[in-house]
């Protein structure tokens, strides 16, 4: 009787440090890239959905910072966002993600491949894993690229190429 009440509680608290962990997650991201509402019509638009034929250009991109804070302090929206993108996407590689980006692949990476671990989604863009699958799993070739900061994964830039995601704000531009 003891040790089933133990693993309860022992299962809760895990299930209560994920839930905080998923929030910071998405909050980290709202704040940095300072989204807005106007970012839930394209996680309902994406769904799960991808173009195809774009394993041609298959490249690795650098992830985002791994590290998320502990606490993140938002505003009341924010925090209705943060919300509405929890209840939308609702999968466990949404832990991962570290972009807007990131967020709108979650769902549709998760259904093409629900066995990735967690050493490949922390140190992958989820569109270099979307794009191997696509491409054919293991197999695929991949193109490393050069750059740093200035890659697509990090200004926003979705398969197509073009700009579709807010950037997050130059520090040097603050500091003027």
């Amino acid at each position: 009787m003891a040790g089933k009440i133990r693993n309860d509680r022992v299962r809760k608290r895990r299930s209560r440090e994920l839930g905080n962990r998923l929030f910071n997650v998405v909050a980290n991201i709202v704040k940095t890239y300072g989204l807005k509402a106007d970012f839930l019509e394209l996680v309902e638009t994406v769904g799960n959905r991808v173009g195809r034929g774009t394993a041609a250009s298959l490249r690795v991109r650098p992830k985002g910072d791994p590290e998320v804070p502990p606490y993140v302090l938002v505003s009341a929206e924010e925090y209705r966002l943060v919300c509405a993108v929890l209840a939308k996407v609702d999968n466990p590689y949404l832990a991962f993600a570290r972009s807007p980006g990131e967020i709108l692949l979650s769902r549709t990476l998760y259904a093409r491949n629900p066995k990735l671990g967690p050493e490949r989604l922390l140190s992958h863009d989820f569109e270099t894993l979307l794009l191997r699958e696509e491409a054919g799993g293991e197999s695929a070739p991949v193109e490393h690229r050069a750059g740093g900061a200035a890659s697509d994964a990090e200004d926003g830039r979705g398969m197509s190429g073009g700009s579709v995601l807010p950037v997050p704000p130059d520090n040097d531009a603050r500091r003027e």
